[in-house]
């Protein structure tokens, strides 16, 4: 488990989110978006010891609008 945390932060680490270009930014909210949506995240083996790691509708509906917020995603076009 200590690997994926650490390639998780690898992609994307809230701590160092300042020192990121706007660009940056951008794709890291539209990829954390489309992890989410196509079900890639949470992992599937992490899932049943933490069902609660399942994110609701509500979690799912306040992530979609974090990354329109940053503009449409240019891979959905």
């Amino acid at each position: 488990m200590a690997a994926d945390v650490a390639e998780g932060r690898d992609k994307l680490n809230c701590s160092t989110w300042n020192r990121l270009s706007t660009k940056e930014r951008v794709d890291a909210m539209h990829r954390s978006w489309k992890d989410v949506k196509e079900g890639d995240m949470p992992l599937w083996f992490y899932l049943p010891a933490h069902p609660d790691a399942r994110p609701t509708p509500s979690d799912m509906a306040l992530l979609r609008a974090w990354s329109l917020s940053a503009g449409p995603d240019a891979r959905d076009r």
